[in-house]
């Protein structure tokens, strides 16, 4: 069987690091649901979760004005925001990047006649215009939805100064930071943010199937906002997660995302002068770069299928973010690395592409 190289880390993490693997076993040896018991294993079961949180809320230097929140999806968390947030009658402000997921969701509430939805319009390089934002304001709108990057090509969005502009206003911002999360540092103890989203899969290395929700406690919503879910919640994700978040505690965050930054570095320099293709990347922070090219999904199956090279191609769920850049429908191919990645890995998939296309 030929050696897997993983860069669809953007949408999960393939492999996990330092023990987690081990952690798994253990935990599906000794934990049992939180409904069971009480006994060891339901403890442990709760320990578990606890221990995770607070090594959620040491990464994200979370202080006493936020709750911590697991749950099974980011999709969990945004119809639980929604329901509270947007009523009959309300306003949402969100951007034209936002996944099929949300888009499709908010969709389906303002066909309805249930709510009024406001796109920003952005640049390639993320860029929104913020008197765009001010304007659009009304005396309805309840909550302001963005993600912190682009899915497609890593471009940033001005989340700061859109936290800022909602706190002179006094609407709730929430932010879907799922591709920074463990690649970025993120200081909630000093962000103007009401809600942070992420899904742990991701460069925090938990299996499929647990999200992590911040809430700022000054919005009042805790109490709802928490429920017997965390109860059924995937405990080896939870375990993994665990082993994930040490990981990233004894790199040192600054450290991973120097690594990340070396990779997309390497990555654009070996493709730059390539013909046949452009290269989407907006921040070399974030370690997702997407290639405009012709017969995407095509190229993406032989990487796979001939070469052990796995990516994203097609829409992958940003068809919004896809329509920005000009390439809907056909799409791109996406390339996202993970602290597990190696500059050799880089190598090799950048020669055999080349080979591809040329």
């Amino acid at each position: 069987m030929k050696e897997m190289i993983y860069f669809d880390n953007a949408s999960i993490t393939m492999f996990k690091p330092g023990d987690s693997y081990n952690r798994i076993d253990r935990c599906l040896k000794e934990c049992s649901s939180l409904g069971a018991g009480p006994n060891t294993t339901s403890m442990n079961a709760k320990r578990l979760i606890e221990e995770s949180r607070e090594k959620m809320n040491h990464l994200f230097n979370n202080n006493e004005d936020w709750d911590a929140f697991f749950g099974p999806s980011i999709s969990f968390f945004v119809n639980r925001l929604f329901s509270l947030f947007l009523k009959k009658g309300s306003h949402i402000i969100t951007t034209q990047i936002e996944n099929d997921i949300v888009k499709e969701k908010l969709q389906s509430l303002s066909e309805a006649g249930l709510i009024e939805i406001s796109y920003l319009p952005m640049s390639h390089e993320g860029n929104i215009d913020l008197q765009s934002l001010k304007a659009s304001f009304r005396e309805n709108t309840t909550l302001v939805y963005t993600s912190f990057v682009s899915g497609v090509n890593g471009a940033v969005i001005p989340v700061r100064d859109i936290s800022n502009i909602c706190k002179e206003r006094s609407i709730p911002f929430a932010v879907d930071a799922s591709l920074i999360s463990g690649v970025l540092p993120v200081d909630l103890s000093e962000s103007k943010i009401d809600i942070l989203l992420t899904d742990c899969s991701r460069n925090l290395f938990s299996l499929n199937g647990l999200s992590c929700c911040f809430l700022k406690k000054e919005l009042g919503f805790s109490d709802k906002f928490f429920s017997s879910e965390e109860e059924n919640l995937s405990l080896p994700s939870l375990a993994s997660l665990s082993g994930g978040l040490d990981y990233i505690k004894t790199k040192g965050i600054y450290n991973i995302n120097n690594h990340l930054s070396k990779l997309v570095e390497v990555f654009v320099q070996n493709l730059i002068d390539i013909e046949n293709i452009e290269l989407l990347s907006g921040d070399k922070n974030i370690p997702i770069v997407s290639l405009k090219i012709d017969n995407p999904v095509n190229i993406a199956s032989k990487l796979d299928e001939n070469y052990g090279i796995m990516v994203s191609s097609g829409m992958f769920g940003e068809s919004g973010a896809h329509r920005m850049l000009g390439i809907y429908p056909e799409g791109s191919i996406r390339f996202s690395f993970c602290a597990l990645n190696t500059v050799n890995e880089i190598i090799s998939a950048t020669k055999i592409l080349k080979e591809l296309i040329q």
